[in-house]
């Protein structure tokens, strides 16, 4: 396994730095989501290779989660006036929407004269809206595949060429449901079933640390290798297992201490642990985007930034500097 890693990455440097994706952001850090300012935001994203807007503005998941609540500028009710789709058609960014946020509950979907798709794509304008998310990591949080079948044929009615992304957990060895051989493969095996009702498909990997993330390789075997190897072996894992469909990846964009309230974290955790939950660097950033560019998968998202206090705050500099 690690002499593929190494052949792997010998390809992809070999293959040249041309970028066939695009790129989006999953929310951007506080200080810039606070303003409101969707002009400065979206030409922002635009100046810097970022194609597609994800609208979360969630900024802490520990001790409980909170968020700026600004995802019903994208909802309807909405009007084409709105602030936030007015410049979205300025900067030519487009929106990739939560199926969270528009369907709740796939078994109580709102009539078709109510559909709050269509009222966005009439409020965004023509083409504005790029794609929507299924329900976010489904096999891992046990949503039912009826339920991910139910919003892939709802959008499909609304806007049958609009792409559904999917974007599965990967496997991590420190949860009860990875524990053992058979539930890695029967993990494995989901991922391929509901994989039917998604355009896009791919996994999330945030793996800075592995001491921490836990992230173990797409197989039943319990195997924990370095952080861009593990990246990698999703990407080849896709592009094996699904090859009828697009690709896709979203990567780390924040620290695990960012995802803490600050005094939570100094209270709860030991100082070198705290240390210890680093963002990736830039070297590691890119070169988790190198089998992207390798495999030639479409998307790659940022994900995980709205937890950053500033701008300036690493990784956020380095993803745009990547992404251009």
């Amino acid at each position: 396994m690690r002499r593929f890693f190494v052949a792997l990455f010998v390809g992809v440097f070999s293959a040249g730095s041309a970028l066939a994706q695009s790129f989006a952001a999953a929310g951007v850090p506080q200080d810039m989501a606070s303003a409101r300012d969707y002009p400065a935001l979206f030409d922002d994203l635009a100046a810097n290779g970022i194609s597609y807007f994800f609208p979360t503005f969630q900024y802490r998941e520990v001790p409980e989660p909170l968020s700026f609540g600004f995802e019903g500028d994208f909802l309807p009710p909405c009007s084409p006036d709105d602030a936030a789709f007015r410049a979205l058609r300025d900067s030519g960014v487009r929106l990739i929407l939560p199926a969270e946020l528009l369907y709740p509950d796939a078994r109580n979907m709102p009539p078709l004269a109510d559909d709050p798709l269509a009222q966005v794509l009439e409020c965004a304008g023509s083409g504005q809206v790029f794609a929507v998310t299924n329900y976010d990591e489904a096999p891992d949080k046990g949503v039912p595949l009826a339920d991910v079948q139910a919003l892939y044929e709802r959008v499909k009615q609304i806007a049958p060429e609009m792409p559904v992304v999917m974007v599965h957990a990967p496997i991590i060895l420190d949860k009860q449901q990875y524990a053992s051989a058979a539930q890695r493969a029967a993990y494995l095996d989901a991922v391929l079933r509901y994989s039917e009702y998604g355009d896009i498909v791919g996994f999330d990997v945030y793996p800075v640390p592995q001491s921490l993330a836990q992230i173990g390789m797409p197989t039943v075997e319990a195997q924990l290798l370095g952080e861009v190897s593990t990246v990698a072996a999703y990407v080849q894992w896709l592009v094996e297992n699904l090859p009828d469909k697009r690709h896709m990846m979203a990567l780390q964009g924040f620290a695990f201490r960012d995802m803490f309230d600050p005094v939570y974290l100094a209270e709860n955790f030991p100082p070198g642990l705290v240390e210890s939950a680093r963002p990736p660097s830039r070297t590691v950033l890119a070169v988790m985007l190198q089998p992207a560019r390798l495999f030639d998968l479409e998307l790659v998202v940022w994900w995980g930034q709205a937890a950053l206090a500033t701008a300036d705050q690493a990784p956020w500099p380095d993803i745009l500097d990547l992404s251009r």
